[in-house]
């Protein structure tokens, strides 16, 4: 500690400028699992996924449930081909969360990842229900359907994708070319 004079020579005790300076900074936060959840997005930001999965699981360790951390964890489990991982953090995450389209949309990701696709559609059914404007569930459930051959369920589906999604989105101008395609007699 150090100590100074004000201006009337009494002697104050000061604290060292940073100690306590984390009890400050996480105190600026909603709770300590969100302070642990942006620290994680800073790591995923560096590039570091491992530090970024840490303080994901530390603000799990805070906040059971907060399920923002489970998502992100099932992210990281993606891109690192852990898709047992990957499902299993989705499915915590909208257990706690399930009238969350965007969750359930992740969630069907990381089932197609780990090859289950009839669950990934009851979770993309799901999505849509919650959701009916948002254009990503249509596309994944479109290229699901196209995948298995039921072509004319997924022209149906990539035509709804095409009727939510941005103009600038990147996948118009390959599913208006599916489309098409699929929309062709067969010879």
């Amino acid at each position: 500690m150090a100590s100074r004079s004000d201006d009337s020579g009494s002697r104050q005790v000061t604290r060292h400028p940073m100690r306590g300076w984390r009890t400050c900074r996480e105190n600026s936060f909603q709770s300590i699992a969100f302070f642990e959840y942006s620290l994680a997005q800073l790591h995923i930001q560096r590039g570091d996924a491992a530090q970024a999965r840490e303080a994901f699981e530390r603000a799990l360790t805070t906040d059971l449930s907060f399920y923002a951390a489970y998502a992100a964890l099932g992210d990281l489990a993606m891109q690192r081909g852990d898709t047992a991982a990957a499902a299993e953090n989705y499915r915590q995450a909208v257990d706690l969360r399930p009238a969350d389209g965007g969750l359930r949309a992740g969630y069907a990701l990381a089932l197609i990842k780990a090859n289950r696709p009839l669950e990934a559609v009851a979770q993309l059914d799901l999505a849509i229900e919650l959701e009916p404007y948002f254009a990503q569930p249509y596309f994944v459930l479109a290229r699901v359907f196209d995948h298995s051959g039921f072509h004319e369920k997924a022209l149906s589906d990539y035509e709804q994708f095409l009727a939510r999604s941005s103009l600038a989105r990147a996948e118009r101008t390959w599913v208006q070319t599916r489309v098409n395609e699929l929309r062709r007699p067969a010879p």
